[in-house]
């Protein structure tokens, strides 16, 4: 029987902060992770002739949080903001659209975030058919499925007014970064400053939580090996898939059952996105373009209708995103045809022939968060009814963290899981025990 003060199940960026707060306050703690890998959803695949590795997760930093950037500071790492030079597919051709995110901003700004009764975002836009044109609720369609993942007969019009806040605030007024090694090298750095390595047991799969107040027992498999450790508190970081979907490979079951949580995560979403990174032999898509191009976007009715480019590094990668109910039907179709699908958009977009994008093909890269047990699904948003929280501690003992139940402005985000993870730390350092 092997014992701690806190066990944190989950050695992604809540599991980790979390971790660093409490050995840096003398507790004894144990990381079980699931995974062969530290990061959880952030995951970085490096390139020896790339300057920047390609990313099958998380991959910006979004607005300028302190609680992420101060880490970049203290880990000596460098990031670059992303271009914000968009390009729209319309009427066949390939146009510059400098004034997309004010006409974005005009189906925006009707969102209510103070409204008595929620709604779904879904009949939020069906209100608005005789005030904002099909264009434009198409193109917010696009966006919200697109850049929250979310389902909009699912998340809730008060949580999308929330997020719709800029509350983290731009960097030297730009509000997307990319780092510059990529996210696994960042976690990697976290772990070897806060020397976190001998307290994190990989391919270490949690079974059951077996508590009473004050008192937890885990039982695991360790590189299929049976295992049991012992603490006061456990804090748990699993993505929300994985508490809601009972997926027998990575379902943990808690004895006795915690009804009041399962109950909570009900106003939670698992949002789900498709995303293929594209290595080309050429940058063909610059030809005849004046300036480099950071994002292409196909418009509303196509499949991978958000397109990025590597900007301000100039590499011949480009990377294919469907976010939204869609991506999760995508999810259940062979990777082939999910590729297939995304260079069809492609080609119509640049107006090469599939045949062509075929033979500038290197190679490309996925992940199928959907279908992978141990997330369930890319990130979360939330539901109706925005005022009412999970309760993440209960009775002392077991604790949730994760981006999941970080604020609706901060879900999906890097920062949002780093914050619950020392939020979920300091509570347990406040406990007189």
């Amino acid at each position: 029987m092997k014992t701690a003060d806190v066990i944190i199940i989950g050695a992604g960026a809540a599991g980790l902060a979390c971790a660093k707060v409490l050995k840096e306050n003398g507790k004894k703690i144990v990381i079980l992770e699931a995974r062969k890998r530290v990061g959880g959803r952030a995951f970085s695949f490096d390139f020896p002739t790339f300057s920047q590795p390609i990313e099958f997760g998380a991959e910006f930093i979004h607005g300028a949080p302190p609680v992420l950037l101060q880490l970049f500071e203290q880990q000596r790492m460098d990031f670059n903001d992303v271009s914000d030079r968009h390009l729209y597919f319309s009427i066949g051709k390939m146009k510059q659209e400098t004034d997309f995110w004010e006409r974005l901003q005009k189906v925006t700004d009707r969102l209510n975030a103070q409204r008595k009764k929620d709604r779904s975002v879904r009949e939020f836009l069906d209100a608005q058919k005789n005030k904002i044109p099909k264009e434009l609720r198409d193109i917010f369609t696009a966006y919200v499925e697109g850049f929250q993942a979310a389902d909009l007969e699912k998340m809730g019009e008060k949580a999308l007014a929330k997020t719709e806040q800029d509350e983290e605030g731009n960097l030297n007024g730009a509000q997307l970064f990319r780092p510059n090694d990529g996210y696994s090298v960042f976690f990697r750095e976290f772990i070897s400053t806060n020397q976190l390595s001998s307290n994190i047991h990989l391919q270490t799969l949690v079974r059951h939580v077996q508590w009473k107040n004050n008192s937890v027992m885990i039982h695991a498999l360790e590189k299929g090996r049976k295992t049991s450790y012992s603490a006061k508190r456990v804090v748990i970081t699993v993505p929300l898939g994985v508490l809601k979907d009972k997926n027998p490979t990575s379902m943990i079951e808690f004895l006795p059952s915690i009804p009041e949580i399962h109950e909570d995560l009900q106003n939670l979403h698992m949002g789900h996105v498709q995303r293929i990174s594209f290595h080309f032999k050429t940058r063909f898509w610059e030809k005849n373009k004046k300036e480099p191009i950071g994002f292409m976007h196909a418009g509303p009715g196509n499949l991978f209708p958000a397109w990025w480019t590597q900007m301000p590094v100039r590499s011949p990668v480009l990377i294919a995103w469907q976010g939204g109910p869609k991506a999760e039907e995508l999810g259940q179709r062979p990777v082939g045809e999910r590729v297939d699908c995304a260079l069809e958009t492609l080609a119509k977009m640049t107006g090469h022939t599939k045949q062509f994008l075929k033979n500038q093909l290197i190679a490309y890269y996925t992940h199928n968060w959907s279908q992978d047990p141990y997330a369930m699904g890319a990130y979360s948003y939330t539901g109706l009814d925005i005022g009412k929280k999970p309760k993440l501690n209960i009775k002392n003992t077991l604790f949730f963290a994760g981006e999941s139940f970080a604020e609706a402005s901060e879900q999906g985000t890097v920062h949002g899981a780093l914050r619950t993870g020392y939020d979920a730390a300091n509570k347990i350092l406040k406990i007189k025990t």
